[in-house]
């Protein structure tokens, strides 16, 4: 694995380990350069210690990532990693080593149960798996529906919280089925044929944007005028571009509104544009927000491992909440944040947001 890092070099330097995408990595640069700008943390400069390959959903490729940065004794948290399936496997290791991981998109129901050491910035799916099932009646009462997952540890997740909603709601699921993250759907026409045979009035899509571009034409000529409903797992610099159109039409679940127009979220997105044309993505925004939080624990807490964990558990009960370009953090008992979701429409000039649920409506 390759390593970079940003910010001063010092014998007293302390170190955030960071495990995301390329988006977001520079998000993270841009809040360390802040940090240090301002004095850094308790006199210390900060300095970034990077892993490459963050998007990876591999066991054996988080694990590594996990056990080279809690060895390192100057690192003091970490930001990471970018996935449900990549931070469920590194969480043992943080754990185990007493070392603060704050997950910036990472939703896995798991991971509320894997240690103390364990934080995340966007809730549970077990609150989005009910926002999801929500939304499906809007059009009409008990859709027929389809149901497409990403087979890792989040599709399964979500899928089975989401299916049990179905349920209990007598929505018929008319087709179900996996697909890998890791491979482009070897047939699209084939599969879109299938699901028509079925004839569902919606689909509803757990999982990453690039197999729902591959399927959305031959399902759209196959069964016309079918919703498309699908999980923040879309929520990525490709669905923003939206090359083709493709997307259009398409309504999907978000944890924050990165194109509002807010002076916070208009710097960084500016920033991220001249440091190389890069979008503001959500996983963007809550990295440069953990950088940032964990910076405001370590300044308050001082820089020992344990002292951090302590104040983060606090927050929201014995120290105030966060306040970042998100909205406001504060964790429950599990490390877990309060419920808040956009429904997300794309549109042909951008996004429109459809319907909000939660108290972070309006950070």
């Amino acid at each position: 694995m390759a390593l970079t890092t940003t910010g001063c070099r010092s014998k007293e330097t302390v170190r955030f380990g960071i495990v995301v995408t390329d988006e977001a990595v520079v998000a993270a640069q841009i809040a360390a350069s802040e940090i240090n700008a301002s004095g850094g943390i308790q006199g210390h400069p900060l300095q970034l210690r990077v892993i490459a390959g963050g998007s990876s959903t591999r066991a054996s490729l988080s694990i590594a990532a996990a056990e080279e940065l809690s060895g390192d004794s100057s690192v003091i948290g970490v930001i990471g990693h970018s996935n449900s399936s990549a931070s469920l496997s590194a969480a043992q290791i943080y754990n185990a080593r007493h070392l603060v991981q704050i997950a910036p998109t990472s939703s896995a129901p798991l991971l509320s149960q894997v240690g103390p050491y364990t934080f995340r910035l966007v809730p549970s799916d077990v609150h989005q798996a009910q926002f999801l099932a929500d939304q499906v009646g809007a059009d009409r009462a008990r859709p027929r529906t389809a149901v497409f997952f990403v087979n890792d540890d989040y599709g399964h997740a979500l899928r089975q919280e989401f299916h049990a909603l179905l349920e209990g709601a007598q929505v018929p699921v008319v087709y179900e089925a996996p697909y890998s993250h890791e491979e482009l759907l070897p047939d699209p026409a084939a599969t879109a044929r299938r699901i028509a045979q079925e004839s569902p009035e919606l689909l509803v899509w757990i999982g990453r944007s690039a197999q729902l571009r591959q399927l959305l034409p031959e399902l759209r000529s196959a069964i016309p005028g079918i919703r498309i409903l699908a999980s923040d797992g879309i929520d990525e610099a490709m669905t923003y571009r939206n090359e083709g159109g493709i997307l259009t039409g398409v309504q999907y679940v978000s944890f924050v509104d990165t194109h509002a127009p807010r002076a916070s979220l208009d710097d960084l997105r500016t920033r991220l544009r001249v440091a190389g044309g890069l979008l503001l993505t959500a996983e963007a925004a809550f990295t440069y927000d953990g950088v940032m939080f964990l910076a405001k624990a370590a300044r308050s807490a001082g820089i020992g491992r344990v002292a951090i964990r302590d104040y983060l558990a606090g927050v929201g009960t014995r120290h105030p909440p966060y306040v970042g370009i998100t909205g406001t953090i504060a964790f429950d008992s599990n490390g877990d944040p309060r419920p808040a979701y956009n429904l997300v429409e794309i549109t042909a000039d951008g996004v429109r947001i459809v319907r909000t649920s939660g108290p972070e409506e309006s950070p």
